[in-house]
C-alpha cells in the first residue's frame, strides 16, 4: 500500500522503477529480484516477456521506408511535384524545432562573438571570458548532387593525395612556379623562405602527413537563374575566349564532360549534364570536419522523424518503392576519419607518452569543431591533445637533442596539426614566424609541412592546369582523370600585351587579361589566400586588372567562374529561417600518411562537407559568415529509371 501510494504521488519514479525492474538497470539488478531486494516488491516477469521488452527497447530508428504514401501524394500533385516535395510552413516549423534541439544536444555549435567583451581591456587571458554559444549556421534540408558526381569526387581523393605529396617533394619546382608570385606577395615569400631554410638544414622527420579537402561546385551554366544567364554564357566561353585572344589554338571545353548529373530545369535538350569542377584544393586547416559530420547525422535524424524530409529524399531518388535513408544521405565519416589519421600519425612518431598539439587562432569562434575532434582522438585512441597558438608555442617550445624533438613546457610533441597559420593575420609579429620555423625544423610530424602548405597555393593550382604539368607528378591515367575536374585557369604574371614570339606563359597571361576585361562576369581573380572574402568578381575584377601593375597582378591567378544550378533552400542562422534560391559547394576530405620508412599507411577519402549560400553571394566561407553548413543528397534525378 505504501509503495502504490508513493507511485501515485510520483508517477515519474514509478516509471523509472518499473523500467528498472523489467530491464535490469545498473545495480538494482535484473528482473523482479532486484526490485524485491531494494523495495520489498515482487514483480514477476517471465523470461520471454523480458526478452521481448529488451528487443523492443533496443530497436534503432528505422532507415528503410515504404514509399506508397509518397506515390499517392505524387499523383495528387499532378505534375507539380517539385513544389510538393519541399516542406510546408507547418512542416518547416516542426523540423526547425527538432533541428535546433538536436544541434544543442549534439555539439553543432559555434562560439558567439560578443563585441562588448572584445572591446573591454583584457586583464585576464581570453579563455576566462564566458563561453557563450549558438548553433552553427546550417541548412534545414540537404543539397542535391548527382550520385555519380559524388562517387567521382570520392574516387579522386587518393589521386589528389598522391599529387600533393609529389609536388611537395619537388622544392625546385615549387620555387620556379612561385617565383613571380613571391615577388609581390610577402606572405608566400616568407613561407617559401622558411621552407628553403628548413630543407637546407636537413629534416630529422621524413614522414609526410596531410589532411586535404578538395572543394567543388556543380557546374551547370545551362540551368542558372535568368539574372545570371549572361554571366554564365561568358563563363562557358571563357576557355575559347582566351584561346582566341592568343590567336587560335585549342583548349579543353570544361563546360562539357561526363558524369550522370541531370540538367533539370529548363535548359536546352542538347545541354551537357552538370558536373563537378574544382574550386580549390585546401592543404592546411581544412576545417568543419566535425561539424559537417554532425550536420549529416542531424539530417538523417530529421529524415527518420519527418515525412516532409523523406518525401524530398524520395523525389530525388527517382521515387523508388522503398526509400533507404543511408543511400539518399551518404554517411559522413569525416570526424572519425580525421581522428584516426591523427592517431595513426602519432603512432608512426613512436612515442606513446607524447601529445598532439593543435595550432589554433586566439579568439577562435569555431572552437567546437576543434574540440569535437580533440575528444574523438582521446576517447577512441587514447591520445592527449593540447591547444596552443603560435605565440604560445614560441614562448613554451624548444628543440631538444640531435633529433630536434619538439617540447612544449617539457612535454614531447608527436604531431602538430595546423588549424591556423594560413593567413598573414596569423603572423602579426616575429614570434609567430619563429614558432612556424621551430615546428618545421623539429622531429614532430607536421600537418601540413611548409612544402605541403605551399602545394595548395592558387598559383600551383593554376600551373598544374597547364598542358603536361600534371604528368610530371602522376601517371598519365591519373592526370587525365584529375584534369576532368579542372576549370579554366590562367596566369596573370605576364605583360598586358605579348608578342607572338614571347614565352608561352606571357602569351597566356595577356590572352586571359584581354578576355577578362571584355567579359569580367565570366571570371574570378584569386590571391594566394584561404578563409574566404579575398576573391574579386565582376567590375571589381575589371578595375583591378586596369589599376594593378604587372607585379601586383602576379600575386593573383585568373579562373573561369563556375555557375552551379540554384535550388530552393531553407537556411537557418540564429534560430531563424531564411528561404530562397541557393547554391552549394561540396568539399571532400582525404588523409595521407607516409611514414619515415617510406611506407604509405594511409591514403583514402575521409568524409565530406557541403556549404550552401543564397544566390548572389560570391564568397563561400562559413566562418567568414557567407554560407551555411549542409550535407549532400545523392540524387538520381536525370538518370533513366531502371525497370
Amino acid at each position: 500500500a505504501w509503495a502504490m501510494a508513493s507511485f501515485r504521488r510520483q508517477p515519474s519514479l514509478a516509471l523509472l522503477l518499473l523500467c528498472a525492474g523489467r530491464i535490469g538497470i545498473g545495480s538494482i539488478g535484473s528482473g523482479g529480484s532486484g526490485i524485491t531486494a531494494v523495495f520489498g516488491l515482487d514483480l514477476e516477469i517471465d523470461d520471454e516477456t523480458a526478452a521481448d521488452d529488451r528487443l523492443y527497447l533496443a530497436a534503432s530508428p528505422p532507415t528503410d521506408f515504404c514509399a506508397a504514401r509518397f506515390e499517392a501524394e505524387c499523383k495528387t500533385a499532378k505534375g507539380d511535384w517539385e513544389k510538393v516535395s519541399m516542406p510546408t510552413a507547418a512542416e518547416t516549423e516542426a523540423m526547425l524545432a527538432d533541428a535546433l534541439s538536436w544541434a544543442a544536444c549534439n555539439g553543432l555549435l559555434m562560439r558567439i562573438a560578443i563585441p562588448a567583451l572584445q572591446s573591454m581591456p583584457q586583464t585576464l587571458p581570453h579563455s576566462t571570458a564566458p563561453p557563450l554559444y549558438t548553433h552553427a549556421p546550417f541548412a534545414l534540408t540537404p543539397a542535391d548532387f548527382p550520385e555519380g558526381e559524388l562517387r567521382r569526387a570520392a574516387d579522386l581523393a587518393p589521386k589528389f593525395n598522391r599529387l600533393v605529396e609529389a609536388v611537395a617533394a619537388d622544392l625546385p619546382w615549387l620555387e620556379r612556379t612561385l617565383r613571380d608570385t613571391v615577388a609581390s606577395d610577402a606572405f608566400t615569400r616568407k613561407l617559401l623562405k622558411l621552407c628553403a631554410t628548413a630543407s637546407a638544414e636537413g629534416p630529422t622527420q621524413r614522414a609526410c602527413f596531410a589532411i586535404l579537402r578538395s572543394d567543388y561546385m556543380l557546374h551547370d551554366p545551362y540551368n542558372v537563374a535568368e539574372s545570371e544567364r549572361e554571366a554564365a554564357t561568358a563563363a562557358m566561353a571563357a576557355p575559347e575566349m582566351v584561346a582566341d585572344a592568343r590567336g587560335g589554338g585549342s583548349t579543353e571545353d570544361v563546360s562539357s564532360g561526363g558524369g550522370d548529373g541531370g540538367s533539370g530545369g529548363s535548359g536546352a535538350a542538347s545541354a551537357p549534364p552538370a558536373r563537378l569542377l574544382q574550386v580549390e584544393l585546401n592543404t592546411i586547416a581544412s576545417s568543419f570536419a566535425s561539424l559537417s559530420s554532425r550536420v549529416s547525422a542531424m539530417h538523417a535524424t530529421l529524415a527518420q522523424r519527418h515525412d516532409a524530409m523523406r518525401r524530398m529524399l524520395w523525389h530525388h531518388r527517382q521515387q523508388p518503392k522503398r526509400l533507404k535513408i543511408d543511400e539518399a544521405l551518404p554517411p559522413n565519416t569525416a570526424l572519425s576519419s580525421l581522428a584516426t589519421a591523427i592517431a595513426r600519425a602519432h603512432a608512426a612518431y613512436g612515442c606513446k607518452e607524447a601529445a598532439v598539439v593543435f595550432v589554433v587562432q586566439p579568439d577562435e569562434r569555431n572552437v567546437n569543431d576543434q574540440q569535437l575532434l580533440r575528444h574523438e582522438i582521446f576517447e577512441s585512441h587514447g591520445v592527449d591533445v593540447l591547444f596552443r597558438t603560435l605565440a604560445q608555442i614560441d614562448q613554451e617550445g624548444k628543440l631538444e637533442g640531435p633529433k630536434r624533438k619538439l617540447l612544449l613546457d617539457g612535454k614531447e610533441i608527436s604531431v602538430v596539426y595546423f588549424r591556423a597559420g594560413y593567413t598573414p593575420d596569423d603572423y602579426p609579429t616575429s614570434r609567430q614566424w619563429n614558432a612556424r620555423l621551430m615546428i618545421e625544423r623539429s622531429h614532430a610530424i607536421s600537418c601540413p609541412s611548409l612544402s605541403v602548405h605551399l602545394a595548395g597555393t592558387k598559383k600551383v593550382q593554376q600551373e598544374l592546369a597547364r598542358p603536361g604539368e600534371l604528368e610530371r607528378f602522376v601517371s598519365a591515367g591519373d592526370a587525365a582523370e584529375l584534369r576532368q575536374v579542372f576549370a579554366g585557369l590562367w596566369s596573370l604574371s605576364g605583360p598586358e600585351r605579348a608578342e607572338d614570339d614571347a614565352p608561352e606563359h606571357e602569351r597566356d597571361a595577356a590572352a586571359a587579361m584581354s578576355a577578362a576585361r571584355s567579359s569580367p562576369d565570366g571570371f574570378v581573380m584569386k590571391p594566394q589566400r584561404e578563409g574566404g572574402g579575398n576573391n574579386l568578381f565582376g567590375q571589381d575584377l575589371a578595375k583591378a586588372l586596369s589599376d594593378m601593375s604587372r607585379s601586383q597582378r602576379s600575386a593573383y591567378i585568373l579562373m573561369q567562374r563556375i555557375f552551379p544550378r540554384a535550388s530552393p533552400a531553407l537556411l537557418v542562422r540564429n534560430g531563424e529561417i531564411h528561404r530562397g534560391e541557393a547554391v552549394s559547394e561540396l568539399g571532400v576530405y582525404s588523409t595521407f600518411l607516409r611514414t619515415h620508412s617510406g611506407r604509405v599507411v594511409l591514403d583514402q577519402v575521409a568524409g565530406h562537407l557541403v556549404r550552401t549560400k543564397l544566390l548572389g553571394v560570391n564568397e563561400g566561407g562559413v566562418a567568414a559568415g557567407f554560407a551555411m553548413l549542409n550535407s549532400p543528397l545523392a540524387s538520381l534525378k536525370g538518370r533513366k529509371k531502371q525497370g
